[in-house]
């Protein structure tokens, strides 16, 4: 069996520049790595590391052909028309907390920060992303939803906010769901929202009137939820040891178990067409296909270099928020035997408790 073989180069901003593989200043040490991966085999080792990485990436949302990643405690914009060889466009300045996640809409990228809160950026042009507004939530902001003119905040212990986004520069409270537990994520549909909240497994919360939110159901994961993404009336749910559920919630007041995998830890889930893109932190990214939900089908897996956090899916590629390890580009097609992988990565800071 041929052997992987690891190719990568380094590009230092400001002191010396390798190629034009990427171009941006005071953004430290930069690498960049080039894999290939056998379907059915792990490489032995990881890519070389090559200098230091800036704080956790737990987010990524690629729309067009800009790529829009939380590391540590910033925003950066990536050009990435050609995934291959992804060039910086801006980056923020210091945020109060670490970036758990991220949502664009128009020219605008909505940020929940820790316990920093909600921050809205206007990032119209992208080499100068900069803060319009915000709201200093109670809780801890892990999961921000966008809908219409109302932004959804799943804000730890404090529970889920709404929060009108019309004005950008002036942010309104309108209602609160309280949990029980802790809630880490939340999607939004046709009036519901589906909150992954912890212990409490996936919450079902009916938003239509957002000043006054109800709960319309509970169901337990068995483990403790993180990630929830819901598509063509089926709600899936990451519930850490517990694995993979995936509920049928045509009636959201009454969700119904389609199938369950409990075999992997899994932390987040993206739905893109009949495939679900599913991070397993320290495994990697597995895929599956859900054409029907009822009994999905798994395709194969993505390892990642350190810690596969959330997954977005454009055309061909799948990008991977993956901790220290960056921004991860990988094709999903072509072959099945070989991919490529293209690494992002900044400087470290001291790593931060997830609460």
């Amino acid at each position: 069996m041929q052997s992987n073989v690891w190719k990568h180069s380094k590009l230092v901003i400001g002191s010396i520049v390798l190629s034009s593989l990427i171009s941006f200043v005071n953004l430290g040490h930069i690498s960049l790595s080039y894999a290939q991966v056998s379907e059915r085999d792990t490489p032995r080792e990881p890519p070389a590391s090559v200098g230091p990485v800036d704080g956790q990436t737990y987010a990524v949302k690629v729309q067009g052909s800009q790529a829009y990643i939380g590391v540590g405690l910033r925003l950066i914009i990536l050009d990435v028309s050609d995934p291959t060889t992804p060039v910086v466009l801006g980056e923020s300045t210091d945020l109060p907390d670490d970036v758990r996640d991220l949502k664009v809409v128009d020219s605008y990228a909505y940020l929940a920060t820790g316990k920093g809160g909600l921050l809205v950026f206007d990032i119209s042009d992208p080499s100068t992303p900069f803060q319009v507004g915000g709201y200093d939530t109670p809780g801890n902001a892990s999961g921000v939803y966008v809908s219409g003119k109302f932004a959804y905040i799943a804000d730890g212990a404090a529970g889920t906010h709404i929060i009108n986004v019309l004005e950008p520069s002036h942010l309104v409270l309108v209602g609160t769901a309280p949990t029980e537990r802790w809630d880490w994520e939340v999607f939004v549909i046709d009036g519901v929202a589906y909150i992954a909240a912890d212990e409490e497994g996936l919450r079902v919360v009916n938003v239509v009137d957002p000043s006054r939110p109800q709960q319309l159901a509970t169901f337990s994961t068995y483990g403790d939820a993180t990630g929830v993404f819901v598509a063509d009336g089926f709600a899936y749910v990451t519930a850490g040891s517990s694995g993979l559920w995936i509920l049928d919630v045509t009636h959201p007041d009454n969700p119904v178990v389609a199938n369950t995998d409990k075999s992997e830890y899994t932390r987040k889930v993206h739905v893109e067409g009949e495939f679900a893109y599913i991070s397993t932190e320290r495994k990697g990214v597995m895929i599956i296909n859900v054409k029907n939900p009822k009994r999905p089908r798994r395709l194969r897996r993505f390892a990642a270099a350190r810690s596969a956090n959330m997954v977005d899916v454009v055309d061909d590629y799948m990008f991977v928020a993956d901790g220290v390890g960056g921004l991860l580009a990988i094709s999903v097609s072509g072959s099945k035997n070989e991919e490529r992988r293209r690494e992002f990565r900044s400087l470290r800071r001291s790593p931060r408790n997830d609460r």
